[in-house]
């Protein structure tokens, strides 16, 4: 007799266990949007960065979402989206925390990046570890590591881009904060988003199949540059959490139904 294979599609169902979200209760951003899930009739279970889980902590689970870029995170990524259980921004996305890939990417997108190269080269850089793991070590100006990316004369701000694709539309925010490369990261608030970023980011967005990013965008003579991107963002500073909650939502409701094969 042949397989019978069965699909699970209501919330009685038994994928429709609770949202796994890779991340510390209390993260300023995901602990409130956690507790307007629950709010919505959402289960949801937390799971600590860094550390890896076991198959059976994932198969059950309706939706996984990962705050925290690290081996951990991406294995348990790879095997929920090679078992079908759905994720807010999966495995591709998350390629994104390779520095040379994330470089492609937003120059594929439109964006432009400052060069980037495996020497330190022979002007001012800016010195990235391979990996953008959660953790990691920060960028350094004039320092050494994996990779090395021209130094723009800019202002020591940061424009930090957030989207967020809620199913409808795609929701874009942009905090100003002062660069670590000049001391100690302070956010200063929201500004307008600059229309040529935004359109850009919404390319990237479609790109890599993500629901969600952050990119770091830093001017220059009255050029935007590129200078970071993450599939894995806090949302610090841009009061995301209403758009984060109705992505997840309709990430939930137009996740397809897992097959289920019975022999």
């Amino acid at each position: 007799m042949p397989p019978t294979m069965t699909a699970s599609a209501t919330p009685t169902g038994p994928r429709f266990g609770p949202v796994g979200l890779i991340c510390r209760a209390d993260h300023p951003t995901f602990g409130p949007v956690a507790d307007r899930l629950e709010t919505l009739g959402y289960d949801v279970e937390f799971f600590q960065p860094g550390v890896d889980l076991f198959p059976a902590e994932i198969d059950g689970l309706s939706l996984l979402l990962n705050t925290a870029v690290d081996p951990a995170s991406f294995r348990a990524l790879r095997y929920a989206d090679r078992t079908g259980v759905p994720t807010w921004n999966g495995t591709v996305a998350h390629f994104l925390a390779a520095r040379l890939v994330g470089v492609t990417a937003l120059e594929a997108a439109g964006f432009d990046v400052p060069a980037v190269s495996s020497e330190p080269p022979d002007g001012p850089s800016v010195a990235k570890e391979l990996f953008d793991w959660h953790g990691g070590s920060p960028p350094t100006g004039g320092g050494e590591s994996d990779v090395y990316q021209e130094l723009v004369a800019a202002d020591p701000f940061d424009f930090t881009y957030y989207a967020v694709d809620d199913g409808l539309t795609t929701h874009v925010s942009c905090v100003l904060s002062r660069s670590e490369l000049h001391g100690e990261r302070e956010i200063i608030g929201p500004v307008t988003p600059d229309p040529a970023v935004v359109a850009r980011l919404r390319r990237l967005l479609h790109l890599v199949d993500a629901r969600a990013l952050g990119v770091d965008v830093v001017i220059s003579e009255g050029r935007n540059y590129a200078v970071d991107v993450t599939p894995a963002t806090s949302f610090e500073g841009a009061d995301m959490v209403d758009v984060v909650v109705d992505s997840v939502v309709d990430c939930l409701q137009t996740a397809p139904p897992r097959l289920h094969v019975e022999i």
